[in-house]
């Protein structure tokens, strides 16, 4: 079971309209930074395969303008 966590960046102006985004995600969490314009995200999967699907997902999102993993790990 994959597990990652990335620094969404927003594009200008998209910040609330990518924590929208995201949250529609089921694989998901959303914690959006209080006094910065950053949004963390942390995604679980089931499989290695469904986690590539899921970075497929998130680099479609138009408000966000770049996403940094900041770590990994697999439970299998």
């Amino acid at each position: 079971m994959p597990i990652k966590s990335y620094i969404a960046y927003p594009s200008e102006g998209k910040r609330q309209e990518l924590i929208e985004a995201l949250k529609e995600f089921e694989e998901c969490e959303v914690i959006p930074s209080e006094n910065h314009k950053i949004i963390i995200v942390v995604t679980e999967t089931d499989s290695k395969e469904e986690e590539k699907v899921m970075e497929a997902k998130l680099k479609e999102v138009n408000s966000l303008m770049m996403l940094s993993m900041v770590a990994g790990f697999d439970t299998n």
